[in-house]
């Protein structure tokens, strides 16, 4: 064989061997660009749907149907491929691989919990593929400089600024802190401790706790007549934990106003503490009398839809879908690194929930939380959040 054969032989085998290995964020991008009108645009879906108590599959389902009632994006039919992480890690990371390898989807709702969405967000953002978290609230998720990995929900360190603002507001000075010693609790009081200093308020104590067993002797300490005087409680925890708290605090007369973070926005909080529980204000992303005539017009749909109130994960899920496929639509494009553009430069988007705009980390910005006051077996909206980042 002569040797020009041979040199054309071996480029061509060259290029075959390119093209046979060629990634899965290039065989996503080739598909999209190859997409035709009778192509869905697929959606992953990733959520602990056996598990889950919440309504966010029914608020993620409402917003495919009426996209596709409507015709769709760029005149393509919705498709979701959902996965149940079953709330393991292992599972999350088995879950993410395949949709990682599968070129037609586009983007991923989920994860839920800040574990699994870490764990996962290496994956997606490596491969090209975009994630959208309506629930992960852990800082860490966003400090990577990512480009495929954005949420719809506030921060853990915005969740921290806006209620010190809000304690600031109310007039106290000087405050405790009780932190669940896991990652959410040390990262949201870090930011609430910083916040308050910024605002001349005294961190007179904060303490950790792991579980329901160490939090007899704080309340012993916080108590008694030798500790330092405090005029408010800050919770950053979960119950059923922060639910016993308040309930034994209260039994030893600690009557000074308690603020918690979202993890403590449960039913369980009225369950576990009862009365004792009157007046905590928390946090929260959603309430159905936040008079938001966008808010207003999602619950009347979803009314309609399901016969049953929506829940704040509904209203979460509902925006996810809606922010993708905005970004599809001015992007002109599935292609998720252009879609992904688009997202980034989102700006006062009206959605179910607020007002969205993402920075360049991932993040929304400028929304304000929605604080809530428990009443009498529910919480009551008490009012937006305080100075929410520009």
């Amino acid at each position: 064989m002569s040797r020009f054969w041979l040199g054309w032989m071996m480029c061509l085998l060259a290029v075959l061997t390119a093209c046979s290995e060629s990634t899965p964020r290039e065989q996503r991008e080739a598909a999209a660009r190859t997409a035709t009108t009778a192509t869905p645009v697929r959606i992953g879906f990733v959520w602990p749907l056996a598990a889950a108590e919440d309504k966010l599959p029914s608020g993620v389902k409402m917003a495919v149907d009426e996209l596709n009632a409507s015709g769709g994006v760029l005149g393509r039919q919705i498709e979701l491929v959902s996965h149940d992480d079953l709330l393991s890690l292992r599972e999350s990371r088995l879950v993410a691989q395949d949709l990682v390898d599968d070129p037609t989807v586009t983007a991923v709702i989920g994860h839920g919990y800040s574990d699994k969405a870490l764990a996962t967000a290496p994956l997606y953002e490596f491969n090209g593929l975009i994630m959208m978290s309506p629930s992960a609230t852990t800082p860490d998720l966003t400090r990577n400089d990512y480009h495929y990995i954005f949420r719809n929900v506030i921060s853990d360190s915005e969740s921290g600024r806006q209620l010190a603002h809000y304690a600031n507001s109310q007039g106290y000075r000087r405050i405790v802190i009780l932190y669940d010693a896991g990652s959410y609790g040390r990262q949201l009081s870090n930011v609430f401790e910083n916040e308050a200093t910024e605002l001349n308020i005294t961190i007179v104590d904060r303490r950790p706790y792991r579980s329901s067993r160490n939090l007899k002797s704080i309340i012993d300490e916080w108590s008694s007549d030798t500790f330092a005087d405090f005029d408010a409680i800050f919770i950053a925890g979960f119950n059923p934990e922060a639910a016993q708290f308040v309930r034994d605090a209260r039994r030893k007369r600690l009557r000074q106003p308690i603020i918690g973070s979202d993890g403590l926005n449960t039913d369980s909080l009225w369950n576990i503490a009862r009365e004792s529980s009157m007046g905590i204000v928390v946090a929260s992303y959603y309430h159905p009398d936040n008079p938001d005539p966008a808010l207003q017009d999602f619950i009347t749909r979803y009314r309609e839809v399901y016969n049953d109130e929506p829940d704040t994960w509904a209203a979460q899920g509902y925006d996810a879908v809606n922010l993708i496929a905005e970004a599809i639509r001015r992007a002109n494009s599935t292609v998720p690194s252009e879609v992904a553009d688009q997202l980034h430069l989102l700006a006062d988007w009206q959605g179910a929930t607020g007002m969205y705009t993402f920075n360049e980390d991932g993040d929304v910005i400028g929304k304000p939380l929605i604080l809530v006051e428990q009443q009498k077996d529910a919480f009551q909206f008490l009012q937006m959040g305080v100075e929410a980042a520009p």
